[in-house]
């Protein structure tokens, strides 16, 4: 068989690396490496061109446009960037070049694209899965609020107050692979925190890093569901022909729930009074109306409202001239955690019993009850007005 127009040695030019025309493939660049094949003389629709990366075959493409430039694009995956880099995971020779072939006939060779850099050096060490945008070696950050010990959920009462997030030291074998000068980075919803640079004392402790958000920050980003996340990056200093590059590990994304005045039982402004019910004409309790107990009505109409919010109630007697101490053994307290039916019902009513209504309590026949409660749910707590 004679083979007619065919590519020789000389008509065929170095691959081309585009991310590399800075002379280093960083772990970025790894994530998205292309070869490129310049358009040659004599190429055939249907040549089949053969790509080799480190020594590692990229597989064979054949040619369906002679006219392209470049005329075929190789993806790189990044096992094979790893692979060749080997286990530095750092190295500054690796070769490239391509076959090319025709109806089974090899026909030529390419040039090498000689002294190709790879740095794939990560903190935390090589990434267990570089398919994933993170490195799953980082183990996740969480906040907590002021004064709490709930991770990753800001109460109404924590809202817009200063709160800690830690970013966790790498465990175990991972722990030397944080060095000194790496930069931390944290991001709060939308928010970059000042980036932090690992010291000496850092790297000899090997503690976790806590960074404050404040609360004016955490106001700016506001209540909701706020994803929180960390970067820790590696600078290496520039080298002769090559500029000063870095290499990123990425933290997983975890969701905080922040939740605002607003979201609390009664929407951050007082519930609604409770009321004593069957008070006499006069508006007072009575002899007749307290002899099987009192009840007091919490009306459930109040902003946000929910299945399971926990109510708490608390009853006084007091003696007739306001700012008496309170009238010993006549203090009732009780709880109750509404449902839906209740909520439908309109209100919620507490029964305090008759024995809170005696003579003997009231030895003046005339005293004071004051009535208050309070609505806590995960948002946090509502109160309402003394009655």
């Amino acid at each position: 068989l004679l083979l007619n127009d065919v590519p020789a040695d000389s008509d065929l030019f170095k691959p081309v690396i585009p991310l590399h025309a800075d002379g280093i493939i960083t772990d970025a660049d790894a994530r998205q490496l292309t070869v490129q094949v310049p358009k040659f003389a004599h190429a055939h629709v249907d040549d089949r061109v053969v790509m080799f990366f480190g020594g590692i075959s990229l597989g064979e493409l054949p040619i369906t446009d002679i006219n392209a430039e470049p005329i075929l694009t190789f993806q790189v995956p990044y096992a094979v960037v790893a692979q060749a880099a080997g286990p530095t995971h750092q190295k500054n020779d690796i070769e490239v070049y391509y076959t090319v072939s025709r109806m089974g006939h090899a026909l030529a060779t390419s040039p090498l694209l000689e002294n190709v850099r790879v740095d794939l050096r990560l903190p935390g060490g090589p990434d267990p899965d570089p398919l994933t945008p993170i490195h799953e070696l980082l183990i996740d950050p969480w906040i907590i609020g002021e004064n709490g010990i709930d991770r990753n959920i800001i109460y109404a009462n924590q809202y817009g107050k200063d709160a800690d997030i830690t970013v966790p030291w790498p465990a175990g074998a991972a722990a030397p692979t944080w060095l000194v000068g790496d930069v931390v980075q944290v991001t709060f919803g939308s928010l970059d925190l000042a980036a932090y640079s690992i010291n000496a004392s850092d790297f000899a402790d090997k503690k976790d890093l806590v960074f404050t958000l404040t609360g004016t920050q955490m106001e700016t980003e506001g209540a909701g569901d706020q994803p929180l996340k960390y970067t820790v990056t590696r600078r290496f200093p520039a080298a002769g022909s090559v500029p000063e590059y870095s290499n990123t590990a990425v933290s997983r994304v975890v969701t905080v729930h922040v939740i605002g005045g607003n979201d609390v039982p009664g929407g951050g402004t007082n519930l609604p009074n409770g009321e004593f019910v069957n008070l006499n004409p006069q508006g007072a309790l009575d002899w007749a109306n307290t002899r099987n107990g009192v009840q007091y009505r919490i009306w459930l109409n109040y902003a946000n409202v929910r299945d399971q919010d926990h109510i708490f109630v608390k009853f006084v007697g007091y003696y007739p001239r306001r700012g008496t101490a309170p009238v010993v053994g006549n203090t009732y307290e009780a709880d109750a955690v509404i449902s839906t039916q209740d909520i439908n019902r309109g209100s919620y009513i507490f029964t305090i019993p008759a024995s809170h209504f005696t003579n003997d309590l009231f030895p003046r026949l005339t005293g004071f009850g004051h009535g208050h409660y309070i609505v806590n749910n995960q948002g946090g707590t509502g109160n309402a007005p003394e009655v």
